[in-house]
């Protein structure tokens, strides 16, 4: 018996999911994503359009200067020109997120706790208090919310004591848009879902009537949930600490979809990321997950965000910010 050995070789091709960050918006990351890749080591494209921030570790021994209060932090220096290099000689503006990439720039920076997830979330706490106080207009609905226009919510407006402000607010269960059939409409004045301790689960497609309306969803001590079904969501979405929550997720906790959100993020997005099957394709610019900011935050704000919206001619709104734990 004659014996033999056959040998071969093959490449291994495996997909890694990858966030994308559309818009003019800023982006600010509490620490590195764990999961998925940058964009930019495969194709010529970026994570972000726009500017990309994380906190610098301070040196003990390092004295700050003050630039006054609320300097403009947006870096101009050529040295932006190689940030995102672990070659740069200024660390600050090196690689400093390898899973996350800018093509303005990508740095490291002290004192920017106006950015940071613990000063946002007292502000949008703060607000939330006065707004909503006294408010459960929506404590008493236990079916879906199948449509977010003026009239479609009117039914609520004579349960909320400040009817100045377009506040539907639920402290007793969770609050759940769409049944599954049908996108979810949103139109007529900027208005504010909150909902207090529990989550709010997303069965349907979100999405803008008009290129004037805006919704935002605040969700204090509990998460967001989107159903595997979703693709696209439109809109201003922020999850706090309380206790527990702040995350963004799938319902049932994976999907095969990617998905689209349009507005802008403070929550921890990464669940997202990590849940889904899906890769993305970079050759139609869509990742796993993409945020596409479209500036409605600062054009039209909803009620309970002015606290946390900052827009001048060199400053982009930090509503885009992208948390990580």
């Amino acid at each position: 018996t004659d014996n033999f050995a056959v040998e071969d070789s093959a490449e291994v091709f495996t997909t890694c999911p990858f966030v994308l960050s559309r818009g003019f918006g800023d982006v600010f990351l509490e620490r590195d994503f764990t999961s998925g890749v940058d964009i930019h080591q495969c194709s010529a494209r970026t994570s972000s359009e726009g500017p990309v921030f994380t906190p610098a570790t301070p040196d003990e021994n390092q004295e700050v200067v003050s630039t006054g209060s609320r300097a403009n932090i947006r870096p101009t220096h050529r040295i932006c020109a190689n940030s995102g290099d672990d070659s740069n000689p200024i660390p600050e503006y090196g690689d400093v997120l390898p899973n996350f990439s800018s093509s303005v720039c990508e740095l490291a920076i002290l004192n920017i706790e106006e950015l940071q997830r613990a000063e946002v979330e007292k502000d949008l706490k703060i607000n939330e208090a006065k707004i909503g106080r006294g408010n459960t207009n929506l404590n008493g609905e236990p079916s879906p919310l199948t449509s977010l226009t003026d009239e479609g919510l009117s039914r609520y407006d004579s349960l909320n004591p400040n009817q100045d402000n377009p506040v539907y607010r639920k402290t007793n269960g969770n609050v759940i848009i769409g049944n599954g059939s049908g996108d979810v409409s949103v139109s007529g004045a900027p208005k504010t879902i909150i909902v207090k301790g529990h989550d709010l689960i997303i069965n349907s497609n979100i999405k803008y009537a008009d290129g004037q309306s805006a919704i935002a969803f605040l969700v204090i001590g509990g998460d967001i949930k989107v159903a595997p079904g979703v693709t696209s969501i439109e809109g201003v979405y922020a999850a706090v600490q309380d206790g527990t929550g702040g995350k963004m997720d799938w319902v049932g906790g994976d999907s095969s979809n990617s998905i689209v959100i349009t507005g802008s993020i403070m929550a921890d997005i990464e669940p997202l990321l990590e849940n889904t099957s899906s890769a993305g394709n970079f050759n139609f610019d869509r990742g796993a997950v993409t945020v596409r900011y479209d500036g409605r935050i600062v054009n039209n704000t909803p009620p309970g965000l002015e606290a946390v919206i900052e827009f001048n001619q060199f400053q982009t709104a930090t509503g885009s910010s992208l948390f990580e734990e």
